[in-house]
């Protein structure tokens, strides 16, 4: 019997076809050369822009090369159409040559098991990007500002896109395929060995099973064989990526390599013989070795005209369970990242709210990776806040939570697909990286208000600005340049909007505060990632919302913490005036008159429904907070608005 382990699992994840390229990289380009297009400049640009939009901070949710072989059950490429996700579709260029949308990462795994191996990942761009519309335009594209990204409809359906092809042996098939015809741009400085492989004729010779099954007695006795592997390994339990997960390098080649991939600044990276024998050896140990079956009475079939079967029968024999070794590890690790896709989205059969567009369960999703002892149903969804002017703040989130940036970015990250083990907190964080992304964000100012959305009534906005300065200033006051914002907390009962995302995250760990509990697990992330973070607590629970400065604020619909009001106008209407009827989110349409999404633009994505738990939208609705104006009254606060 010829048992052999594939000489690298890299190549199931990078790939550099010796055949001519067959599939094309990148999403089609942006609106940015139409009249009407206005790139807003709010502190980012240029390279500093692109960094934003595309830096790895530690996610690593998929291989790069899967991503682009991945196809829908419509049979196109997986990220065509990144749209119906809430992305944002980016041109391919020098500094994003797979033209992946904004907030999509693709870097070197920090995995020391899958050394070399290119993964992709989201960063803060990805939910603080945005793009508003008018009239089917295009207008601006705003850094910092809340997107539509629905984090749950990508994780759920990149999870069932793979599910769909590692179940089926014949769609398997052509995903295996199609990874040999991927051409990967040029990488200035990246140097990726390309490796010889023995599977090469067998992938090129049979387009489909079908086509195996049809050639010959001996394509038969392989596509039974495939066959028989793929149900064997589908009926493997799945192996578990985070406990398995190795990041600390033993000998020089593992510490050559995590030393690259961690460093700051661009990547080189060399896959050389003593990387590969030291990677698959940890590798084995997480997911078993993979072995090919006894091929000879497969080879000892007549060869005919095809390039495989005219092989020498030693090459015949290599190439063949080189391929059988190439597809039982493609399966067995699809299956795998099913398992850890699926674990981003809920926990078990929990009861949840579907966030939909623009919104997250951040704690909630946080409490049950880290403590999933201690789940709790995700029922408190909220909004992506704008980051302009977040130096400003004291206290971070919508309920004040914490004054720390460092270990919040870390939290973010795990829940953005950063690997981690439970108990030792090991990760795939890159805290340099982190570090970088929150200097960018700390660059992002207010936008202006885009003239393409028409010029401002200054008569009306000063008559606004008398109605601000009576009403809202004192629980949103714009602090001055260099100077902190006061902050406001609003009891649930005086602001009286929903309650469960300030309850649930003083739900406590056990018998811990919910918020020790999270410090004292975010602190060993940071710290076991090689980045620093005091001993001090930085987390409290307020059970309270707190008021932000409004610069920008026309930019940031939908409101409230729970993006259940769709307009600002909207929020100035008393609470039984404010429809309980579902509204469409996911469009960009955007009402100039009203401040936010326009009510008669529709999605078939997603309906927000107010009645659902963690959605009502009341609150923020007594004379208080200026909902006794009258309709002119409100049309004038709004033209002020557009000011800050």
């Amino acid at each position: 019997m010829l048992r052999r382990t594939i000489v690298m699992l890299a190549l199931v994840f990078v790939v550099a076809c010796n055949s001519k390229p067959k599939i094309v990289i990148g999403t089609g380009p942006t609106d940015d050369t139409s009249p009407e297009w206005q790139k807003i400049k709010n502190g980012l640009d240029g390279e500093e822009q692109v960094r934003w939009h595309h830096l790895a901070e530690g996610s690593e949710i998929f291989p790069l090369a899967w991503l682009l072989a991945l196809e829908t059950d419509a049979g196109k490429p997986f990220l065509d159409n990144p749209e119906r996700f809430g992305l944002l579709p980016e041109k391919v260029s020098t500094e994003n040559p797979y033209g992946l949308p904004v907030g999509i990462t693709a870097d070197y795994t920090r995995d020391l098991r899958f050394a070399g191996a290119k993964m992709i990942g989201v960063n803060c761009a990805g939910c603080h990007v945005n793009e508003l519309h008018y009239q089917g335009k295009t207008v601006v594209r705003i850094d910092g500002a809340p997107n539509l990204f629905d984090l749950e409809m990508f994780f759920g359906e990149l999870a069932l896109a793979a599910k769909a092809t590692f179940t089926d042996a014949g769609r398997a098939w052509r995903f295996v395929r199609r990874l040999y015809d991927i051409s990967h741009p040029a990488e200035g400085n990246a140097r990726v060995a390309r490796l010889a492989r023995p599977a090469d004729d067998v992938i090129h010779s049979f387009e489909t099973l079908s086509a195996m099954k049809d050639k010959s007695p001996l394509g038969k006795r392989l596509a039974q064989e495939i066959e028989t592997i793929h149900k064997q390994e589908v009926a493997r339990p799945a192996a578990d990526l985070n406990k398995g997960l190795t990041v600390e390098p033993v000998g020089p080649a593992l510490q050559t390599y995590s030393k690259s991939v961690r460093g700051k600044g661009a990547r080189t990276v060399e896959l050389t013989k003593d990387l590969r024998a030291a990677s698959r050896k940890l590798r084995e140990k997480t997911i078993g070795e993979v072995t090919a079956p006894d091929v000879a009475p497969i080879v000892a079939e007549t060869p005919k005209s095809l390039r495989i079967l005219a092989l020498e029968p030693a090459a015949r024999a290599l190439s063949v369970g080189d391929v059988l070794t190439h597809f039982a590890e493609t399966i067995r690790l699809l299956k795998a990242r099913v398992g850890f896709l699926l674990g981003l989205v809920k926990s078990g059969d929990l009861e949840h709210t579907r966030p939909g567009f623009g919104r997250v369960d951040a704690f909630g999703s946080a409490r049950n990776r880290f403590f999933p002892a201690s789940a709790q149903p995700t029922k408190s969804p909220v909004s992506y806040p704008h980051l302009w002017g977040f130096e400003q703040l004291d206290w971070l989130h919508w309920d004040a939570n914490t004054t720390s940036v460092t270990e919040r970015n870390a939290g973010q990250a795990i829940g953005l697909g950063a690997l981690f083990v439970p108990g030792t907190f090991e990760s795939t964080l890159l805290m340099d990286n982190q570090k970088e992304l929150e200097e960018l964000a700390r660059k992002i100012t207010a936008p202006k208000w885009p003239k393409a959305f028409g010029a401002i009534d200054e008569d009306k906005a000063a008559r606004g600005k008398t109605l601000f300065e009576a009403r809202c200033v004192k629980c949103h006051a714009t602090p001055a340049p260099g100077k902190k914002a006061v902050v406001t907390l609003d009891a649930l009962d005086k602001i009286d909007t929903d309650r469960i995302r300030a309850e649930s995250f003083g739900v406590k760990v056990g018998d811990e505060e919910f918020n020790i509990a999270l410090s004292w697990a975010l602190k060993a992330l940071v710290r076991k990632a090689g980045g620093t973070t005091p001993d001090d607590l930085l987390w409290r629970v307020t059970r309270k919302y707190s008021g932000r400065p409004l610069a920008g604020i026309w930019a940031t619909a939908p409101y409230l913490h729970n993006n259940s009001v769709p307009t600002l106008y909207d929020l100035l209407l008393p609470a039984d005036k404010r429809s309980k009827k579902p509204f469409f989110v996911g469009h960009r349409e955007y009402d100039p008159k009203k401040l936010g999404y326009a009510a008669e633009a529709g999605s078939p994505s997603f309906s927000f429904d107010p009645t659902q738990p963690g959605n009502s939208n009341t609150g923020h609705s007594t004379k208080e907070y200026g909902t006794d104006m009258d309709d002119d009254q409100r049309m004038d606060l709004l033209e002020y608005l557009k000011k800050l």
